[in-house]
């Protein structure tokens, strides 16, 4: 409760200063210098090599909850998003670095998989795209569901100029996750993934976690809270996460306000969205089927817009 007052309190620049100097002191200081050199002469004991795992997707699309039922798994970890270019080898050490300096239980004899999540536009190479020790996962939520939830989390309020700052990042990183996949082009490496199926159709979901792994057990639907994921920068803030556990429904996509979020706009991120879903098909494994929910959701804009311009024409 005083926590969830004093981020209503503290400005997010504010809390933005403070979380940069405490990544500082967290990763440049004790991760890298000083506990790097202990991580990598215990990594020289693993008998196999660590894999890794990028979730990849756009902001509150569901990556957190995601997250939490991967690192519940015990040949699984990660703590969030590390919020950082990856060019080379050198990055995903770095990686096990930071997670072992944020994870008090962290042992990188146990684990097979690293988790990381990317949700905003950070540079990944090729080489770290075509890397055989890196699986994908591509996380998408409906547009409308997506939207309503960053509203909810950051501003709390509309105006058609959040809305088309919010449409041009949607739109960029769908883009960015489409030129990914293709540049990956490997359907053993990259699993699709809809929110609303890990919400309900949580049982078929799980197990393709766990064909796509490789795991020997199974992933449940419930999971610890981990105990960083209401902190800024580490995910998601919101009181559905601390549930411990997938609370399963059947999607009922949101009703947004075609005053300041336009059929016509709503329209253009559908078909993004639908467009951003075809091509990930072409290079991934898919798990979900989106396309009556999503073809409902078009038809629905389409007659909205039709709607609309006919009353413009007879109020002419």
């Amino acid at each position: 409760m005083v926590r969830r007052y004093l981020r209503k309190l503290i400005p997010v620049s504010i809390r933005t200063f403070i979380s940069k100097i405490e990544s500082f002191l967290l990763f440049e200081i004790y991760a890298y210098r000083f506990l790097g050199p202990f991580v990598s002469k215990t990594l020289r004991q693993r008998q196999t090599p660590l894999n890794y795992l990028f979730v990849m997707a756009p902001a509150r699309s569901g990556s957190s909850l995601l997250g939490h039922i991967l690192y519940n798994h015990a040949e699984v970890t990660g703590y969030g998003e590390s919020h950082v270019a990856y060019a080379s080898n050198h990055d995903l050490q770095h990686l096990i670095y930071r997670t072992a300096a944020v994870l008090d239980d962290f042992d990188p004899l146990a684990c097979t998989y690293i988790v990381d999540k990317l949700v905003w536009e950070y540079p990944i190479s090729d080489s770290i795209l075509q890397n055989q020790q890196i699986k994908f996962i591509f996380l998408l939520r409906d547009p409308a569901a997506t939207y309503t939830s960053t509203v909810k989390s950051f501003s709390g309020h509309e105006s058609p100029e959040e809305v088309d700052k919010w449409i041009a990042y949607y739109l960029k990183r769908l883009k960015t996750l489409e030129t990914f996949a293709t540049q990956i082009n490997s359907p053993q490496r990259c699993l699709t993934l809809r929110y609303e199926d890990l919400l309900g159709d949580t049982e078929r979901t799980l197990d393709s976690f766990q064909r796509f792994l490789g795991t020997t057990a199974p992933f449940s639907d419930s999971y610890t809270v981990a105990k960083h994921t209401s902190r800024l920068k580490y995910g998601d803030n919101s009181e559905t996460i601390k549930a411990g556990k997938i609370l399963r429904r059947k999607f009922h996509p949101p009703t947004l306000n075609d005053a300041v979020f336009t059929p016509q706009k709503q329209q253009s991120v559908y078909s993004a969205y639908s467009d951003c879903i075809s091509a990930l098909k072409k290079h991934t494994q898919f798990q979900g089927s989106y396309l009556s929910q999503t073809s409902e959701n078009l038809r629905t804009l389409a007659h909205k817009k039709s709607k609309n311009l006919r009353t413009l024409a007879h109020k002419s």
